[in-house]
């Protein structure tokens, strides 16, 4: 396969909001999460030259039965 024919594309990294407000007892998690966003910094200064767009999405807390057992804590 040649190059032209990966170009014109996307990639959409999903990160956790511990990259952005880590927590001691879920260091980590937190550190995980930065790393997909660093990742993806990085891969979309390469990406761009090829027309690949790369992002990264930080979602906001869904209440799931696992957060609310954290916040009852």
């Amino acid at each position: 396969m040649t190059d032209e024919q990966w170009e014109d594309g996307a990639v959409v990294f999903i990160s956790g909001s511990a990259a952005l407000d880590p927590k001691p007892g879920f260091t980590a998690v937190a550190t995980i999460n930065a790393s997909i966003i660093a990742l993806a910094k990085a891969f979309a200064e390469q990406g761009i030259q090829g027309g690949v767009q790369v992002n990264s999405v930080v979602p906001g807390a869904v209440m799931t039965g696992r957060r609310r057992s954290f916040m009852d804590k």
